[in-house]
């Protein structure tokens, strides 16, 4: 399989939303993707052949396992992540049945939310997922995501949500806000998350990237939170850079 990285550590903060604590996990990278973000952080936007990410390896579910088996030990949660793991549907599945039958413990996954189909088939083996929310409209997701125009784009999102609030798998949105994001759009998003009680969303300022052409958020998107999750009435946090210092969430409504 091929992977950008194997040995990660990041830590699901969003979890406090729901009375949990937050806890480490494990990103096992996955070294391509469907989508073509001009502003992924893995450099996922430069790629090869099959749409397999330029610095991806190859590298044998035996290794995969013995790292895995490494990480539970040391109390980490697996998580899957890319790239994508719908470029993987096997092997994800593989592996997340290693982690359930040895282990006992049901793995994480962060996806772009174009796959119910990978969703439906991991369910069993889900404890909590980060689904992206690129924008509120197929037109939006395709030019965030530098893709064709998909018309099922929001229901496919829609759909995941749905499957993971009926098997309790909790959800973390993630949308990405731009300079130009237009807030009337987030409220669209934000009014269809408010139908569910298993969802955190997490807001991620765009930091600008070299030879990207979006525009940069000068929002104060802790004030943005705040009242989003007032708005909506579901948990709201934020993020400003991609790693995992500064995330804040907004505790009106996580009780």
């Amino acid at each position: 399989m091929k992977i950008l990285q194997i040995n990660e550590i990041r830590k699901a903060y969003f979890l406090k939303a729901f009375g949990r604590e937050p806890e480490d996990m494990l990103i096992i990278s996955m070294g391509a993707c469907n989508y073509n973000c001009s502003y992924c952080k893995r450099d996922g936007q430069f790629k090869g052949n099959g749409n397999s990410i330029l610095n991806a390896y190859d590298v044998a579910m035996d290794e995969i396992f013995g790292v895995i088996d490494k990480h539970i030990t040391a109390g980490h949660r697996i998580r899957l992540s890319g790239g994508d793991p719908c470029m993987f549907p096997s092997e994800s599945l593989q592996i997340a049945k290693y982690c359930w039958n040895k282990h006992g413990q049901k793995i994480s996954l962060a996806h772009n939310g174009s796959s119910p189909s990978l969703i439906c088939t991991l369910l069993p083996y889900l404890d909590y997922v980060a689904i992206d929310f690129k924008g509120a409209t197929p037109e939006e997701i395709a030019r965030r995501s530098n893709t064709l125009v998909n018309p099922a784009s929001i229901g496919n999102i829609m759909q995941i949500i749905d499957m993971c609030q009926q098997t309790g798998v909790l959800v973390d949105i993630r949308t990405v806000i731009f300079g130009d994001t237009d807030t009337d759009d987030l409220g669209s998003i934000g009014h269809k998350l408010s139908a569910y009680n298993n969802v955190f969303w997490t807001l991620r300022k765009y930091n600008p990237v070299i030879g990207c052409d979006f525009l940069p958020a000068e929002n104060d998107i802790r004030v943005m939170a705040d009242r989003l999750s007032n708005t909506y009435n579901i948990p709201v946090g934020y993020r400003d850079k991609w790693t995992e210092c500064n995330f804040y969430i907004s505790y009106q409504f996580c009780a």
